[in-house]
């Protein structure tokens, strides 16, 4: 919803739709992490080995990551400001330095 419209909902609604839109976040992470683990138990049964990788390791892969990141947000004014926000959300929740 773009913030002109969003300011012309009336306080009660905006208040609802936040409440909303959390729960469904909420609901969405829970599916997302049932069928993770749905998927595991399943790759285990075809004795597939899944790897959890050290945070040290996913963090050097990120760093690999980003350099590719950048290459692709110079290819257009939309790609850079895609780029500036992942990256910005990544250091938000620490997943980049």
């Amino acid at each position: 919803m773009n913030i002109k419209k969003w300011n012309t909902l009336p306080d009660d609604l905006k208040i609802l739709l936040e409440a909303k839109v959390k729960e469904f976040s909420r609901s969405l992470v829970a599916r997302s992490r049932a069928e993770d683990e749905k998927m595991a138990q399943q790759a285990k049964s075809l004795d597939i080995k899944l790897i959890a990788w050290s945070v040290e390791e996913r963090r050097k892969f990120r760093g690999v990551a980003r350099e590719v990141w950048s290459e692709y947000a110079a290819r257009s004014p939309m790609a850079k400001k895609i780029n500036e926000s992942q990256v910005a959300f990544l250091k938000k929740v620490g997943l980049l330095d």
